[in-house]
């Protein structure tokens, strides 16, 4: 798989800025304007929910359109997969348009096994264990194949009292440190020699970058104090075998309820993507999964409302996914302005990718405290970053304010 020349990084990393900048898709896709995406998002929502049902599909649309939808989704390589099997039939434009996804979906996913072996090894010189989380585990275990479940980083779990030395041997290993976030602890650590420039807009590229992001933590912030907690204890990780390598993973019931939060709390990054997979290692769990345990791993902390928005998508997307009774408890806690907004929007996100959504920023506030705390936040946001960093925060919510890019409501 080829990486591209510099002059088209150039290109593609000018649109991309432009794009942070201005908050606006059409710097980053000409030739597909909102309504067209949105279109194809609702389309490919109703083709995934037919697969997963048990069925087929025929998937219709414009060629361009399915393409940056299956981006912005992060189901593109799936559905090139179930183009290729017969899943899914569709126009021959759209089919070479999905087996490009796919293609370099396979690719990547080669890379990243390399990439994880290198971590691994590092931290096994180091005597450090940890536990691979998400996509480097669900795409092994859950998904037809790796190649069909994109992925930006890897994400790895150390305790926190390895967290130092885990650290120091990535550095000492010539891997650059990047974000960071302190509570709870995340940080992502750069491999060496990897360009940190993106390649794909319309697709994610092989040769994209990718990083180790090291969670010391499994929780989750939500709003100002309102986080999911979810400590890792005793019998919630298990052994798999991932990268030619014994590692440690999340087991079912500590495995969705991470996954359900984790989705929850980043609802618009590649929502599709995330209640496929809940729905994925659901079913493909069902023998030996207890939803009484996944609600007593919630329950402990008081984070069963904080799973509601990914348990309601989950099940709309595909019913009878997720135990009643457990759904219901989740929708209790989460209250009725969180299930208000959920009620209102879809698995795929049906929300318009110029706007921000100040009732999704505020739904999970509680009393004017809370709000305020909120507002607080979005007003003085809490950076890693330098004064300069600031100053283009704020330019770029002065830019959106300007053009009507907020909205207190779905559209």
């Amino acid at each position: 798989m080829n990486d591209l020349t510099e002059a088209e990084l150039l290109a593609v990393n000018r649109r991309a800025e432009a794009f942070h900048r201005t908050g606006d898709p059409a710097v980053l896709w000409p030739e597909v304007d909102e309504n067209a995406r949105l279109a194809a998002l609702a389309e490919i929502e109703r083709c995934v929910s037919a697969v997963l049902r048990g069925g087929s599909c025929e998937l219709n649309g414009e060629p361009a359109a399915i393409g940056v939808a299956g981006l912005t989704s992060g189901t593109g390589p799936l559905l090139g997969l179930w183009a290729a099997t017969g899943r899914v039939t569709t126009s021959p434009e759209i089919e070479v348009v999905l087996a490009r996804h796919l293609a370099h979906g396979r690719a990547r996913a080669e890379r990243l096994d390399r990439g994880l072996g290198k971590a691994l090894d590092t931290f096994a010189a180091a005597g450090v264990t940890c536990t691979v989380l998400k996509g480097m585990h669900t795409a092994r275990r859950y998904y037809p194949e790796p190649g069909a479940r994109p992925m930006g980083d890897i994400d790895l779990f150390v305790s926190p009292e390895a967290r130092r030395a885990a650290e120091l041997a990535l550095e000492h290993a010539g891997w650059r440190r990047g974000d960071r976030q302190r509570r709870p602890y995340k940080c992502d650590w750069h491999p060496p020699g990897v360009d940190t420039r993106i390649r794909g807009l319309d697709y994610v590229h092989a040769w994209d970058p990718w990083s180790v992001e090291l969670h010391a933590s499994l929780d989750r912030i939500f709003a100002p104090g309102r986080h999911a907690r979810l400590p890792l204890r005793a019998g919630d990780d298990e052994s798999c075998t991932i990268a030619g390598r014994t590692v440690r993973v999340l087991a079912p019931p500590m495995l969705i309820a991470q996954l359900a939060t984790h989705a929850s709390e980043e609802s618009h990054t590649a929502r599709l993507l995330r209640v496929v997979e809940l729905v994925l290692v659901v079913h493909a769990e069902r023998d030996r999964l207890v939803w009484r345990d996944v609600s007593a791993r919630l329950s402990a902390t008081g984070s069963e409302g904080f799973a509601y928005p990914a348990l309601a998508f989950a099940e709309r997307l595909v019913p009878g996914t997720v135990d009643p009774a457990i759904l219901a408890g989740c929708a209790a806690a989460a209250g009725p302005r969180v299930r208000a907004v959920i009620d209102a929007d879809s698995a795929a996100d049906n929300g318009r990718l110029e706007r921000v959504r100040v009732a999704e920023k505020f739904m999970w506030s509680r009393g004017p405290t809370d709000t305020a705390r909120r507002l607080g936040l979005m007003l003085w946001p809490k950076t890693s970053g330098s004064f300069g960093d600031m100053v283009r925060t704020y330019a770029r919510r002065a830019y959106r304010l300007y053009h009507g890019r907020f909205t207190a409501s779905r559209e």
